[in-house]
């Protein structure tokens, strides 16, 4: 509740603390070029809240220059004049009126840019997770195929090794019958490590396939995580940019709050339920004073992002 007898809290100046060039990238924010229509989608809409932002920032410059700058002028002028006994014949309640709600527009307007971004995180967030869900997915599936390949060529290789025992044990029993003198062992290893190196080969050929889909599961986790690490990057921005929407929220708020106390203090003065004294309407001078400097050094400080 705004209190009776106030002590006016004074709107601040606009402090940017080095997100100006931040700022004015997400005016600017660039298209993805990454194949993924999910991030393309929420990418254009970063672009879609910076360039509101931009032309926000624009239109409160231009308010600034023009009605705000004149309307604060006169007020403050309306309340130089002001003695305590006449205060409730004053009337700069239109005027102050007009600005609350002109300041509540672009406050609600920056909140909207804030909440936007917040939604467009929370969505990267959602799809990131079910990337690394399909990366896991992938992985696995990697694995299981290079075992497959490992056990396939084994497989072939003893099937090899077999075939080769199984010819050379032949050739050795026709051997000895012809030849019962000669040593048949050498022909016997020669046929297994023949079969062998038939099993290598054949084993190769029928892991190509598998070889092949490993390739094509490795290429698409690559891109995964690309993606993946791209999303990172544009979080990353977003926050930067919720960080510079924000000051410019709580300093648009702050000018709001200090037209409606303005307005509850006048307003109560006239019912006489507020303390009227030299000390009120000095404090209300020296608010809007601090105001109308706020608003001056608005002015300079987003000239540069609103080019």
């Amino acid at each position: 509740m705004i209190p009776t007898n106030p002590n006016f809290t004074y709107p601040t100046n606009l402090e940017l603390n080095g997100l100006e060039s931040t700022l004015k990238r997400f005016a600017n924010y660039p298209e993805s070029k990454i194949k993924d229509g999910i991030i393309s989608k929420l990418v254009e809409e970063i672009g879609l809240q910076g360039r509101t932002f931009h032309l926000l920032t624009k239109a409160s410059l231009t308010q600034c220059q023009g009605t705000f700058s004149s309307s604060t002028s006169n007020i403050i002028q309306l309340l130089e004049n002001f003695k305590t006994k006449e205060l409730v014949n004053i009337k700069p309640d239109l005027m102050i009126s007009e600005l609350a709600k002109e300041f509540d527009l672009i406050k609600s307007g920056y909140k909207d840019i804030s909440n936007a971004l917040q939604k467009i995180s929370k969505e990267f967030q959602s799809h990131k997770s079910f990337l690394n869900n399909e990366q896991n997915s992938l992985n696995q599936s990697i694995l299981n195929l290079k075992y497959s390949i490992r056990q396939e060529k084994l497989n072939s290789i003893k099937t090899g090794i077999i075939f080769g025992f199984g010819i050379g044990s032949l050739s050795n029993f026709t051997t000895v019958i012809i030849l019962p003198k000669f040593d048949c062992g050498l022909t016997l290893f020669t046929s297994m490590f023949t079969g062998g190196l038939l099993g290598w080969y054949f084993g190769n050929k029928l892991s190509f396939k598998f070889k092949q889909e490993v390739l094509i599961k490795e290429n698409q986790l690559d891109n995964l995580i690309q993606n993946s690490q791209y999303i990172d990057k544009v979080m990353d921005n977003i926050e930067l940019f919720k960080d510079g929407v924000n000051l410019f929220e709580t300093f648009w708020s702050r000018h709001h709050y200090h037209m409606i106390s303005t307005q509850n203090f006048i307003h109560n003065a006239r019912k006489g339920t507020a303390q009227i004294s030299n000390f009120n309407i000095k404090s209300i001078l020296i608010s809007w004073e601090r105001a109308k400097v706020s608003l001056d050094n608005y002015e300079m400080t987003v000239d540069s992002i609103t080019k």
